[in-house]
């Protein structure tokens, strides 16, 4: 196996690098879940895998965000209305404001990610605001401080770009190895990332005799996929930005693989399904706030990545910035 490479594990893959758009038949045990705000309305575990068939837990599997009931703070996390199956819910209404029993719709609360913005409006600046779009430092003087973290409003989307080293998805016999990774996308309010694509670059089989490509990238050793979403989730205590199959194509990608012009011995295209959740934490790079994406091994839990005729693992690192250079943090 190639000794250069980051190894992160995807046990269910956003997605890819579960959670806020249509999910697949794979993916749905685990897609989508939050924790609700009111205690033992849910129906599943921490590990939002497990569902009791009662609501008397902390977590549920939501089908769509509807309605911000409560802007993220620097204290606290956004709370929403979502959407669930019918009679899981306790509210009748997509707002949550009129409750009912067995209704299809609930509060959760939802992580965010927040952006270092200008300020708007007059008046007094505390002395928690920043001087530059980075969030980084602060003049002597009140009334130079402009900037200040803030969640992204509904309605607002922020382009992002991200850029990784190598990444290797793997059935622990098989596996495809690339040497880099760049991401594009937009982040808006709710967590939620949309028209997402990813271009892994260098692409091999694992003894790197083949060289692994998706539908016409043939002879380019690249890999691209589109269509995707991704949201951030809590997943075993840590916060995580989860990635969906595309759901119009109910994969991530097909992967084929040659040697030269003929057939690669060995290794069949493989169609790569599910979802998978990377680690979220925050990173300063040259000042700059930026967002990691961290693909452990061991991995995350509930991941339910699929390749090579079963279950499957990714490893990898990618960092996530604003194209307009504003820094970005998940929370």
């Amino acid at each position: 196996m190639s000794t250069n490479r980051i190894r992160v594990l995807l046990g269910c893959v956003l997605v890819v690098f579960a959670v806020s758009a249509v999910v697949s038949a794979s993916a749905s045990a685990s897609a989508t879940c939050f924790k609700v705000v009111e205690a033992g309305t849910g129906n599943k575990d921490s590990s939002c895998v497990t569902n009791t068939g009662t609501t008397k837990n902390e977590y549920i599997a939501i089908e769509k965000l509807e309605t911000q009931i409560k802007a993220q703070t620097p204290t606290a996390v956004s709370e929403w209305c979502a959407k669930v199956k019918p009679k899981t819910g306790n509210y009748k209404d997509n707002k949550c404001t009129e409750k009912m029993v067995e209704g299809e719709f609930i509060k959760v609360f939802v992580h965010e990610f927040e952006v270092c913005q200008e300020k708007t409006g007059e008046g007094t600046e505390p002395p928690t605001k920043f001087d530059n779009h980075l969030c980084s430092t602060k003049e002597k003087e009140l009334k130079l401080r402009k900037w200040e973290w803030k969640p992204i409003a509904v309605g607002t989307k922020f382009p992002v770009e991200s850029k990784g080293g190598a990444f290797e998805l793997t059935n622990g016999v098989k596996s495809s190895d690339c040497k880099a990774v760049t991401d594009t996308g937009e982040i808006g309010a709710g967590g939620e990332s949309t028209k997402v694509t990813l271009k892994f670059t260098g692409c091999t089989n694992d003894p790197g005799t083949c060289e692994a490509f998706s539908a016409g990238k043939a002879g380019t050793k690249e890999i691209e996929v589109t269509g995707l979403t991704d949201q951030l989730v809590e997943r075993g205590g840590k916060l995580a930005d989860e990635f969906k199959e595309n759901a119009t194509t109910h994969e991530f990608v097909t992967i084929e693989f040659k040697e030269g012009a003929n057939a690669c011995t060995g290794y069949p295209a493989t169609k790569v399904k599910g979802q998978v959740a990377g680690e979220c934490k925050n990173t300063t790079v040259a000042g700059q706030g930026e967002t990691e994406l961290l693909f452990p091994k061991p991995e995350l839990g509930a991941n339910t990545l699929e390749a090579f005729g079963g279950a499957a693992s990714l490893f990898g690192t990618a960092t996530v910035s604003l194209e307009n250079k504003w820094s970005v943090r998940c929370l």
